[in-house]
C-alpha cells in the first residue's frame, strides 16, 4: 500500500488480509516521487 493518507479499507484489504496465511504486507506513506525511487533502489540492492 502506497497511499499518501492512511485509510482503514486499503490498510485491511491490501496490507493485512492477504497476509493472514503467511507473507508480509507493507504500508509506505510519503510522496510517490520520493518513495518509488527509494523502493526501487532497495529492491535492486537486495537482488544484487
Amino acid at each position: 500500500n502506497m497511499d499518501f493518507l492512511s485509510h482503514y479499507r486499503p490498510q485491511t484489504n491490501v496490507v493485512r488480509r492477504p497476509t493472514q496465511k503467511g507473507g508480509q504486507g507493507y504500508s509506505l506513506t510519503g510522496h510517490h516521487e520520493i518513495m518509488l525511487p527509494l523502493l526501487a533502489a532497495a529492491v535492486i540492492e537486495e537482488i544484487g
